[in-house]
């Protein structure tokens, strides 16, 4: 495809070319190239497209929302046992206080999770 450059800007004796009008054909018709590759590999309707969209978005989400149960749990029973050793044994107020903190936001996250997404 290439049909050749000379350095020093040079003109070919036998064509009488400059080697900037061969690069700029040579350029075209690698862009040419590409566009048809690309046009060939792409899907011909829209539905394709926005199918394979929609399922990767869609495991994306059920991940996202698995983590966000998780959190949920732990958060629930780190506020019951945040209260429990705030509220029943009164001796362990620091790790009470900072087990209702946690949970508070690990529930606080999951419930604005549901309602949000």
């Amino acid at each position: 495809m290439v049909q050749g450059i000379e350095t020093g800007e040079k003109k070919y004796k036998h064509k009488k070319k400059d080697d900037i009008k061969w690069l700029a054909k040579d350029v075209n018709e690698i862009r040419k190239t590409a566009e048809n590759y690309i046009d060939s590999k792409r899907p011909n309707n829209d539905e394709e497209i926005n199918g394979t969209v929609k399922m990767s978005t869609t495991e994306t989400w059920s991940f996202i929302r698995i983590i966000a149960i998780i959190l949920g749990i732990i958060g629930f029973f780190s506020l019951l046992s945040g209260i429990y050793l705030l509220f029943i044994i009164q001796e362990k107020f620091v790790i009470g206080i900072t087990g209702c903190l946690i949970g508070i936001v690990f529930l606080l996250t999951f419930i604005l999770f549901e309602k949000y997404r």
